[in-house]
């Protein structure tokens, strides 16, 4: 079930939604340094990550409908707009990366979202999933209305199986996130300092997942065949049985 986007808007405005804001948005744009000229579409709630595209020909966020939508960026035409997930207003090919942040643990069908990526990443396009850790502490600690805890984690093997299913190949994981989850600002001070500390020596245990993967235009998908009788009228009006194959994904 979707979160209200009003609710995660608020959220990123405590003091540990600003934290985590600081620590994962440079992460995304240490992934993609390069957007000149590129079009960067975010799906789920990526407000607080594509604020640093500059260089981008354009950055759209695509927000679900039962979420709802917000305005953004506050200063400037709007460039949010509200969408189906598995049905996005978008051409076919017309995006080079697609940043999903509070989606997959949120919707009801990934598959079906995944799909829709899919269609509208072009042929050299990127897709960047950050999920809350299934072995991390933020899924675990209940924080007012922190949307880490109330979406359905995921492990790196999880993620990883879920995006090669649906026609993916992985290029890179991370783990991050790895100040305590608190609002104690004393804490959340030091939060590049548990960064540091946690990629070097405890990776796993970090708050969220980071996969990138593109897409795999030679990847197969397995498809039942199903034989049905059928009748076939022939020219002297007989009705003769036959087989009929029928393919189903």
């Amino acid at each position: 079930m979707w979160m209200d986007v009003l609710k995660l808007r608020d959220w990123y405005r405590t003091p540990a939604g600003q934290a985590v804001a600081r620590t994962l948005r440079p992460l995304v744009q240490r992934t993609w340094p390069v957007t000149d000229g590129r079009t960067l579409l975010g799906l789920g709630y990526a407000l607080p990550f594509l604020g640093d595209f500059p260089a981008a020909y354009r950055v759209l966020a695509a927000m679900p409908a039962e979420m709802g939508v917000v305005h953004w960026p506050e200063a400037g035409p709007n460039q949010t707009f509200l969408t189906w997930e598995d049905n996005l207003p978008l051409a076919d090919a017309s995006v080079d990366f697609v940043l999903l942040a509070h989606a997959l643990e949120f919707c009801p069908d990934p598959t079906r979202l995944l799909a829709e990526c899919f269609r509208v990443l072009r042929g050299e396009g990127r897709v960047l999933a950050v999920v809350p850790n299934r072995m991390g502490p933020w899924c675990r600690r209940e924080l007012t209305i922190s949307p880490y805890v109330r979406g359905h984690p995921y492990s790196a093997a999880q993620l990883d199986k879920l995006l090669r299913r649906n026609n993916f190949r992985i290029t890179q994981a991370n783990y991050a996130l790895f100040v305590p989850p608190t609002q104690r600002p004393w804490i959340l001070r030091h939060a590049d300092t548990f960064e540091k500390i946690g990629q070097r020596w405890c990776a796993p245990m970090g708050g969220v997942v980071m996969m990138e993967a593109c897409k795999d235009l030679y990847a197969g998908r397995a498809v039942r065949v199903e034989r049905r009788p059928r009748l076939v009228l022939q020219p002297d009006g007989a009705l003769v049985p036959t087989l009929c194959t029928h393919e189903e994904p």
